[in-house]
C-alpha cells in the first residue's frame, strides 16, 4: 500500500495554530508516526486535504513537505491499519447508537440524508470496509425507503 506523509514544522506560538492543526489532522484520521509526521493511505482526496493543510501550515508560518511512501519494515503498516479500523469502529458504533435512538416511524428524509453524510465521512477512513459500516449503509438506505414511502 502507498502512503501519503506530511511533515512540518511550526512555530511554538502561537499555540492556536498547533491546536488547529492537530484538530485537523484529527478530523482527517490521520495517523501519528512521529511528532511531526502524519500518514494517510495515499488516495487523489487525501493528497488534495493534505496539501490544503500545508498551504494553511505555511500561512501560519511553519514549513510542510509531503512525500508518498511504502512501509519497509514487517509489521509497521499492518499497525496503522490497525489503529484505522479501531478508530473507525468506535465511529461507527457510535453512529449506530445514534440511530437506534431515533424515533424511527418520524424521522425524516433530511435526517437520513444527516445520518448517510456522517456515514459517508467514517467510511472514506475505513481502510477494510469493517462490517459495521455496511450494516449502517444497510439500515440508512431502508430507512430512507421507509421515509418516502410514507411521504406518497
Amino acid at each position: 500500500m502507498k502512503w501519503i506523509l506530511i511533515q512540518y514544522e511550526l512555530p511554538n506560538e502561537p499555540s492556536k495554530y498547533r491546536v488547529w492543526l492537530w484538530r485537523r489532522l484529527k478530523k482527517q484520521n490521520a495517523y501519528k508516526l512521529l511528532d511531526g509526521l502524519y500518514c494517510l493511505p495515499l488516495t487523489d482526496s487525501s493528497l488534495e486535504r493534505f496539501n490544503w493543510i500545508c498551504v494553511e501550515i505555511e500561512k501560519m508560518g511553519g514549513k510542510a513537505m509531503l512525500w508518498s511512501a511504502d512501509a519497509l519494515l514487517p509489521g509497521q503498516e499492518e499497525e496503522i491499519i490497525k489503529q484505522k479500523i479501531k478508530v473507525v469502529k468506535k465511529r461507527y458504533k457510535s453512529l449506530l447508537d445514534e440511530i437506534e435512538k431515533l424515533n424511527k416511524e418520524n424521522i425524516t428524509i433530511k435526517q437520513i440524508e444527516e445520518l448517510s453524510r456522517k456515514w459517508a465521512d467514517i467510511k472514506w477512513h475505513d481502510p477494510k470496509d469493517h462490517p459495521l459500516g455496511e450494516t449502517i449503509r444497510e439500515l440508512l438506505t431502508n430507512m430512507k425507503i421507509a421515509a418516502r414511502r410514507k411521504l406518497k
